[in-house]
């Protein structure tokens, strides 16, 4: 079990390792098939579904990953809604394997063991153009559109501002008109101008017809703007009048627009609005573009507010999960603002890409926890970046945390818009100083001069630490690597290779410096992507050097083959691409030791969204060797093969598997070795190289091959 976390006023954080919140989007699942609704959190800041299990109204809930797998991948924004009208929550998502905007709809159901599945229903939802040609009903990537039974006909309709923006498209469900029952989806695009107003994206308010049969600025010499370029929508009823009224967030502005229908929901017309919703309350206040869902919290029957923030980046990332309570109804809600912070005000959560180490502050025997970041959002579009310490106050075999300063150090005041912390004896002192990466590719150095066997005493920051500069977005390790005795950086950046610099000055540090971005053959880029953000650690297993590294993608790839390969023309093994599974979204940063004493390694991955995420098994003890592709004996072949290969093995292997990953590290066929030979059919698959790894109580065993 992970070790339990306090924050700074002793209170316990009970979704310490959720993993932070930046972008997040709220929906309901039911995911135990309980009969009640759960929480499904969608963050598009790394594409990851977050699931959480309704226990009570205060309301409270469990964070529940392992209900993960059950989802498909997502990109961009995804909604929960029943369209089939089984009870079963579907999935209405951004289209995920092609680059075509518009919705795709995954149905929902339940497997023989009673855990949801979502099969692939509708690659788009589409509708017949005025030359009677089908066409993808538009939603883009940035927009979130508003999925609801607009008519009031029992089946699903959408709301979705048009291409380039401005008006609101209407696509009316015919399904249940024309007698098909609502498992199926037909859409005519009923209105281009649904609600007859305009939303310019440079003025708060937005501009309402004065007539209802009248769309603004079509009629009118009235010049119109084509700066729009996001929203997002929720209708709902706020006057109890049966009429469908709107809230929309924009890409520009904080605040939320209610907007009062008074037309007819199949002919929208609004009439007035609100430009600061909720006024009864605290309005919205998010910086920029606010999103908007409607769901059941507390689980009283009466659906509730929550506002996050649709932009992933240059936008609040602590403050940005609002949760108002609806004491009203459905039809007339009235909302209470009861938190800004929902699950993260409960977590780890130091603003945006979360970097972790492992250091003894105190010199108590005990690792604590250092956290770098990109930093905490502040009004005005800037973050600032600190480190924050988190204490170790339980035992040797029983680790517990307590966040003690989000500015360890002052760090604040260097005015570095990233930290990336690494500890270690860089001066060969006996003491372990600390060395910072930072967004321009170069190092921060504080020298630890307490001296050996005393708690650090950091003297004053040396910025441009010995002029080294690798690019940008610098991830320093400190190892002695070629083992000679002083210690060596190993140091990412932003393109995703490495740089290797050699210590050979003993007290006087004094480094030898090997080519950027191409050290050891490291590349932790996806193919076709310009960036990988390296992030290398290093530990020892059976006296043997193994690396991880973070990556833009946010997998954990593991390097083998490393003692006595650190030439110019070695390369380290990519021994496995997707290490312990462990993905936790975009940029991850990983921190390794035995923390427990237990004689396994544990865990702590950061990402992009500025939390972090504990990993207490390790998938190998530290007491069985890994072994490289030569000393597992297996052979395969015909290696290159245009079909099938033969994956033989001396005697069998205990608890064996195969995995076969493609280059860009999906997984594209998984199952068990039951005999000394499987065979493996590529003929699926196209011509290029491929991994095998195989995995077995005796050990690892990797091997490439090629399809001809």
């Amino acid at each position: 079990m992970e070790p339990p976390i306090q924050n700074s006023g002793g209170t316990g954080l009970p979704h310490a390792y959720i993993g932070g919140l930046d972008a997040a989007q709220f929906n309901h699942v039911d995911l135990d098939n309980d009969g009640t609704m759960d929480l499904v959190v969608f963050d598009r800041a790394g594409d990851v579904i977050l699931p959480f299990l309704f226990n009570s109204s205060v309301p409270d809930y469990t964070y529940a990953p392992e209900y993960r797998e059950f989802f498909p991948d997502i990109r961009h924004w995804m909604l929960t809604r029943d369209y089939n009208c089984d009870g079963i929550m579907d999935l209405f998502v951004y289209p995920y394997s092609v680059s075509v905007d518009g919705l795709q709809v995954y149905e929902g159901s339940y497997d023989i063991n009673g855990k949801p599945q979502f099969d692939l229903k509708y690659d788009y939802l589409t509708f017949p153009n005025f030359v009677g040609f089908e066409t993808n009903v538009y939603v883009t990537t940035i927009d979130i559109p508003d999925v609801s039974d607009v008519d009031g006909d029992g089946d699903l309709d959408i709301l979705t501002f048009q291409l380039g923006g401005g008006y609101v498209e209407y696509y009316r469900n015919t399904a249940v008109e024309n007698g098909v029952g609502c498992d199926t989806m037909m859409f005519v695009q009923e209105s281009d101008c649904w609600g007859r107003f305009y939303e310019s994206g440079i003025s708060e308010p937005v501009d309402l017809s004065p007539d209802e049969d009248s769309c603004y600025g079509r009629v009118s010499f009235i010049p119109r703007t084509s700066l729009h370029a996001g929203s997002t929508v929720l209708s709902m009823d706020v006057n109890n009048d049966n009429k469908r009224d709107l809230l929309l967030g924009d890409l520009s502005f904080p605040n939320i627009n209610l907007l009062i229908n008074g037309g007819t929901n199949k002919k929208g017309w609004m009439v007035s609005q609100e430009n600061n919703f909720p006024s009864n309350d605290t309005p919205v206040d998010l910086f920029i573009f606010p999103s908007m869902f409607s769901v059941d919290i507390d689980g009283d029957g009466v659906n509730d507010l929550v506002v996050g923030t649709n932009q992933e980046n240059v936008s609040e990332n602590i403050d940005n999960a609002w949760l108002y309570l609806n004491r009203g109804t459905n039809t007339a809600p009235v909302f209470e603002l009861i938190t800004t912070q929902l699950f993260n005000g409960q977590s780890i959560d130091v603003g945006s890409t979360s970097a972790p180490a492992f250091f003894d502050y105190n010199n108590d025997g005990l690792l604590d926890i250092l956290i770098g970041t990109s930093g905490r959002f502040v009004t005005g579009g800037t973050s600032i970046a600190s480190v924050t310490l988190l204490e170790n106050i339980g035992t040797v075999t029983n680790p517990a945390f307590k966040v003690v300063d989000d500015n360890y150090l002052n760090i604040e005041s260097l005015g570095i818009s990233f930290t990336h912390p690494a500890v270690g004896d860089l001066d060969n002192d006996g003491d372990e100083d600390l060395l910072l990466g930072e967004s321009g590719g170069r190092l921060v150095f504080f020298e630890n001069v307490a001296g050996a066997g005393n708690a650090p005493n950091f003297a004053a920051a040396v910025p441009s630490y010995k002029f080294i500069d690798v690019g940008q977005n610098s991830t320093p390790f400190i190892v002695d690597l070629d083992r000679d005795g002083d210690q060596d950086l190993v140091i990412g950046e932003r393109q995703g290779g490495l740089s290797f610099f050699s210590n050979n000055g003993g007290v006087n540090p004094n480094f030898t410096y090997t080519e950027v971005d191409t050290f050891a053959g490291v590349d932790t880029r996806n193919l076709g992507f310009p960036n990988g953000y390296s992030a290398p650690i290093f530990y020892e297993r059976s006296g043997q050097y193994e690396m991880l590294s973070g990556s833009d993608e946010g997998s954990i790839l593991q390097y083998t083959n490393i003692d006595g390969n650190i030439g110019i023309t070695d390369n380290f093994l990519l021994f496995d691409n997707k290490y312990g599974l462990m993905r936790e979204g975009e940029r991850t940063r990983v921190a390794v030791a035995d923390i427990n004493n237990d004689g396994f390694l544990d865990y702590l991955v950061g990402n992009k969204r500025g939390g972090l995420t504990w990993f207490t098994e390790n998938p190998v003890p530290l007491s069985i060797p890994m072994l490289n592709a030569e000393e597992l004996p297996i052979a395969i072949a015909p290696n290159p093969t245009r079909d099938i290969i033969t994956i033989t093995t001396e005697t069998d292997l205990q608890n064996a598997s195969i995995e076969l990953v493609d280059m860009s590290g999906r997984t594209l066929v998984q199952q068990q070795i039951n005999t000394t030979i499987t065979s493996l059919s590529l003929e699926a698959f196209p011509a290029g190289i491929y991994v095998v790894h195989i995995r077995s109580d005796e050990g690892y065993a990797t091997k490439r091959i090629i399809k001809q």
